[in-house]
Formats: structure tokens, C-alpha cells, sequence
């Protein structure tokens, strides 16, 4: 399979604004910074000098982390990108799990999943028929510039970063700049005026961290450059979308993505519109479950043209004419012979068009034979006065899962936190217990680690001398440093 071509349609954008701008920055991060000019000669001479098969690339957020992506990607070769910080023994278990070079195959990127379902697993995307063309859908629904700096605050592994963030900004001839993580308040502000930021990729906990910051100093918000601002990663809430709109005057736009799938939708600031509508090149319906379903749209032969909506392109559908699973493509299990694949979230789409998810359907929690999404509670909890952060999760019980609260806040009582959800939800939904938090442990994308939480509770107990089980003023926060006896859904090992 000739590979020369996979990323014509990126290197053309290149070698047009180093044309018209040879000192414009494509990228800058903390290790300095590379210009479209410099990026379009490196790929450029890569091509020249074709390499084949895979590369394992190890990433934490730097300039050279591009420019060693796409080099590798330009002369050939087939990219499995990594966190930096993954240990000997996980990279191997992904390494293991990776597909093998094959010629007649398409050249593909493969990133990890964050196991919010299980163990993580390898996604090898398309470049040509997915990757590229879902990045530039996604510019194009954010209005990207080629004025534009885009401030992507979360890991490059993920796709977030890599697709919305870096692939998308370069298509649209913009400013990436590479900053993961949490930034001090004063040092978060300092880098939106700085680097005279236009856009903004985040997830609801930082930005609910800086909105609170940001209210404090209104004075400096009126010198910010910024016009887009981006949240993904979990849901939303409603007092995040709000606080940040009073502090900088800007909504809040809330983005679905998947490993798997791509960006799929994004919001425009409208009132209650979930997370959004989809992208141009992409379908969702939900199934009679509630499962959401999507498939990409496929891309026309020219990849710079627009998309048309003949099918799905997607590894899965080509693995599904294929008829096989080998290699590490999704294969009809996933994705069926007409392209759809079930995404795992819960939702609905209302009459506009926008797309509602109101959980995962491998975190649903069973409590005595009935179905409880912990989203859903912890949603209500945060409606109660004084709760500022949660986390619902389940522990072993008697008759299955028993709902365990993890509540931030000084204010309620147990007995009022149990009235105000008792006035919102059934009543087998409202949790047996709270354990009270100074604060919420979280991964590097703001996900709310409720293994790291359970499992601590259930140690403490273990060891703790004979004593009643209920009553929350008892229990207080387990250590961040407590392993964690759970899967990804909260649910307790048994």
C-alpha cells in the first residue's frame, strides 16, 4: 500500500502559511517551540526517507512530541502513542496488545483508551479516513483561525489534545500551545494574557477551579483575548457552565469525545443543550436501550473536500468488509457491517438536535435487582446547597451494590442531604452512607477516581475495630495514596 500520501492533506496547510508567514508558530510548549516553516521541512524530509513499521512514542506534552509524531507518521510509519509515565510493565501490556505492521493495511496512530469501561485498551485509527478528517470537522465547528492561539490543558495521549487541540489546530493554520495540567490561579492567568490565548480546551473540574479564581480578579478578566472555551472529559455541571460564564463573560461549550470514536459533538452556549450537536462528519442515533450509537461519515477521495454521508469509514466498518478482527481493528463486535458502533454512554437527543448523555452503561450500579447510575446521583447532590464536589459509588452489600455519597462540602447534614435527593430521585437511589472529603481525588483529566475512594473505605474498615457502619460524620477521606480495589465504574472487586 503506497503510504505517501497519508498526510498530504496536513502537509499542504504546512507549506501554505509558511508561504504566506514562515515565522508563525505551529506549536510551542515548555521544551521551546517549532514554526510552520521548520514543521514543513521536517516533514517534508521524513517522506523522503520512508520507514516501515511501528513506533512506540512515549509523550508528556512537548513541541517535540509533535514534531516526532508526525515525522514518524510522514515517512511511513505506524504510531502507538503513549503516556510518558507509564511504567515498564504497562507499556509492555500495550505493546503486546498493539496491531502489527501489515503492508496492505492503512497507516494508522493508535492511542490508549483511559479503561473507563475495563482495562485500557489499543484504538488504531485511520489517518486518512478518520483521524485527519474528523480533527478539521471539529476546527471547523469551533470556528478555529488562523489567528487563533489554542490552549490545550490536557494530556497529548489523549485524543482531545492530539485530535481537537493540536491536529485540528495546524489544520486551521493556528497556535498550539501545549500546557497539561493544573497551573497555580495567579500562574493560569498569567499565560492567558501572555500568550494572548483566543481558545481554550479544559475539562469541568479546572474549569470550575479557575472560575472561583477568576471572579476574584474581574479587573484582570477584561484584558483576555479569549473567545472559545471548550469542556470535555465528563459531564458538565450546571454551576460550573454558569460560574464561568459570570467570571469571563464566555459560555461554556461542552464537547463528547471518544478514543474510539473521535470528537463526536460540541455545543454553542445555548441554554440546556446538552452536549451539543453532532460534528458535520458525524451520525448519532440512540438505540431502543438508550445506548448512544454513532458512525463517521465517510471521507470523499479527495481528503480536503467535504465529507458525504454515504457510511462509515472508520476502522470499524473496514475491518468489518474485511470480515476479521486480527491486527487490533475493531471488527463487526464494535462496529457493525453498516458502520455503527455503540458507544457505551447513555442519553437522548431532543427535538433541536442536541445530544443528552446521562451516563455509561457499564457504570450502572445494582442496588437489590435495580439499575442505579451513580451520574445521576451525583448530579442531584451537587443541586443541594453547601455540596461543592461528589462522588457516588458502590461498596458490597447485603443484596448488591450499596450507594456510598463522597460529598465536598461543610454545610449539609446526613439527614439533609437525604431529604433534598429524597425530593429528587427514588428512593432506592438516594446512597445508604456519606463519607465526608476535603476534596475529590482526580485523574490528570479530571475524572473523579472512585476506586482510589471505595477501596479506602473498604480498607479502613477492614482494619478498624468493631463499630456501627452507618453514620457519615465517622467517616472522613481515604488516603490519595490508597491502591485502589475497584474497576473504573466505582464498582467494588469481589
Amino acid at each position: 500500500m503506497d503510504r505517501s500520501a497519508e498526510l498530504d492533506q496536513l502537509t499542504g496547510v504546512l507549506a501554505r502559511v509558511a508561504r504566506v508567514d514562515p515565522t508563525r508558530v505551529a506549536v510551542r510548549a515548555r521544551d521551546g517551540e517549532v514554526t510552520y516553516h521548520e514543521l514543513h521541512e521536517l516533514l517534508v524530509a521524513a517522506a523522503s526517507r520512508p520507514v516501515a513499521g511501528v513506533s512506540v512514542l512515549p509523550v508528556s506534552g512537548l513541541a517535540s512530541d509533535v514534531v516526532a509524531l508526525l515525522t514518524r507518521a510522514a515517512a511511513g510509519q505506524n504510531v502507538l502513542v503513549i503516556d510518558a509515565q507509564t511504567t515498564e510493565w504497562e507499556r509492555d501490556r500495550v505493546e503486546a496488545s498493539a496491531p502489527e505492521h501489515e503492508v496492505d493495511r492503512p497507516q494508522w496512530l493508535a492511542l490508549c483508551t483511559s479503561g473507563t469501561s475495563g482495562l485500557p485498551k489499543v484504538v488504531p485509527l485511520d489517518w486518512r479516513l478518520d483521524f485527519l478528517p474528523n480533527a478539521l470537522a471539529f476546527a471547523e465547528a469551533a470556528g478555529y483561525r488562523e489567528d487563533d492561539v489554542i490552549w490545550c490543558g490536557t494530556p497529548l495521549h489523549h485524543r482531545y489534545c492530539l485530535a481537537a487541540g493540536v491536529l485540528g489546530g495546524l489544520l486551521s493554520g493556528s497556535t498550539v500551545l501545549l500546557m497539561p495540567g493544573m497551573l497555580g490561579p495567579a500562574e493560569f492567568g498569567r499565560r492567558l494574557r501572555e500568550e494572548r490565548v483566543t481558545v481554550l480546551l479544559s475539562v469541568p473540574y479546572l474549569y470550575g477551579f479557575y472560575a472561583q479564581e477568576l471572579a476574584r480578579v474581574p479587573d484582570d478578566v477584561g484584558g483576555l483575548a479569549l473567545r472559545r472555551c471548550v469542556a470535555a472529559g465528563e459531564p458538565l455541571p450546571t454551576q460550573v457552565a454558569r460560574a464561568w460564564q459570570e467570571a469571563t463573560g464566555l459560555p461554556l461549550l461542552s464537547h463528547l469525545g471518544r478514543t474510539e470514536d473521535g470528537q463526536l459533538t460540541l455545543g454553542c452556549g445555548e441554554p440546556d443543550e446538552g452536549v451539543g450537536r453532532p460534528l458535520d462528519d458525524t451520525e448519532l442515533r440512540v438505540d431502543a436501550d438508550g445506548v448512544i450509537a454513532t458512525r463517521r461519515r465517510a471521507a470523499p477521495a479527495d481528503p480536503s473536500g467535504p465529507a458525504t454521508p454515504s457510511g462509515s469509514a472508520a476502522p470499524s466498518d473496514i475491518a468489518a468488509r474485511d470480515g476479521r478482527r486480527d491486527g487490533g481493528w475493531p471488527g463487526p463486535a464494535d462496529g457493525g457491517r453498516d458502520g455503527w458502533r455503540r458507544t457505551g454512554d447513555l442519553g437522548y437527543l431532543d427535538e433541536r438536535g442536541n445530544l443528552h448523555v446521562t451516563g455509561r452503561a457499564t457504570e450502572r450500579l445494582n442496588v437489590a435487582g435495580k439499575k442505579v447510575d451513580p451520574v445521576e446521583v451525583e448530579q442531584a447532590l451537587r443541586m443541594c446547597p453547601g455540596v461543592s464536589d461528589c462522588v457516588v459509588a458502590g461498596v458490597p452489600g447485603p443484596t448488591g451494590d450499596e450507594l456510598v455519597g463522597f460529598v465536598v462540602g461543610r454545610g449539609p447534614t446526613d439527614a439533609e442531604l437525604r431529604r433534598h435527593l429524597g425530593e429528587l430521585l427514588s428512593p432506592y437511589k438516594v446512597p445508604r452512607r456519606f463519607v465526608r472529603l476535603d476534596r475529590v481525588p482526580r485523574s490528570r483529566t479530571g475524572k473523579p477516581q472512585r476506586g482510589l475512594l471505595v477501596s479506602g473505605l473498604l480498607a479502613g474498615e477492614s482494619t478498624a475495630a468493631a463499630g456501627p457502619r452507618s453514620g457519615a460524620s465517622a467517616h472522613h477521606a481515604p488516603s490519595p495514596d490508597s491502591p485502589s480495589a475497584l474497576d473504573s465504574s466505582g464498582k467494588a472487586s469481589r
